[in-house]
């Protein structure tokens, strides 16, 4: 019946409450999942696109399945709905299932960035760094001193924190005199 409603007839309203009605009686029912995802997507009902990709979050088969569905409900938030603060809070949810994940870390340092979120950035970028430390690869160090001199930057010109940044700059002088 959905799809008729959906395929035959052209009325994604109908098909849209006949598989909410299949995922009332159950919840795991992947087909109808993806067939409201498909149906939201179509309608550009981008609100309950993010619902139904949440109850799909609640049932995924591996963590590799909520990292993707995690991305795809930030890429939603941010794109369609552009709620900057829903789209934090995703990318967050990716950090706390894989703390070394790069696409989320980039994706809240520009939202942090874009947004003026400056504490939020520097603890970014503070944690970026001590997971880079871990690591002894001579490029690690190099990488190590971009980042404080990003912290240095956001403490100097966006906190007014001069003496601190100041500070952080002679640190990283005197560890790497070459570094520019």
């Amino acid at each position: 019946i959905c799809e008729i409603w959906e395929d035959v007839l052209d009325r994604p309203d109908q098909a849209i409450q006949t598989y909410r009605r299949v995922l009332e009686e159950d919840p795991e029912d992947q087909n109808a999942i993806e067939a409201l995802i498909r149906l939201y997507e179509r309608t550009g009902n981008w609100t309950l696109l993010v619902e139904v990709l949440r109850e799909k979050l609640e049932v995924a088969a591996d963590d590799d399945e909520r990292k993707e569905i995690l991305f795809r409900i930030a890429r939603v938030c941010e794109e369609q709905l552009n709620d900057a603060n829903e789209t934090i809070l995703t990318y967050r949810s990716v950090l706390e299932a894989d703390a070394r994940d790069r696409r989320a870390m980039e994706a809240l340092d520009r939202l942090y960035s874009r947004e003026g979120r400056w504490g939020e950035l520097i603890d970014l970028l503070e944690t970026e760094r001590a997971l880079i430390k871990e690591d002894s690869r001579p490029s690690a160090a190099r990488r190590v001193d971009g980042l404080d001199l990003r912290i240095a930057d956001v403490l100097e010109h966006h906190l007014g924190q001069v003496e601190q940044a100041g500070e952080l700059d002679g640190e990283i002088r005197a560890r790497s005199p070459d570094f520019a």
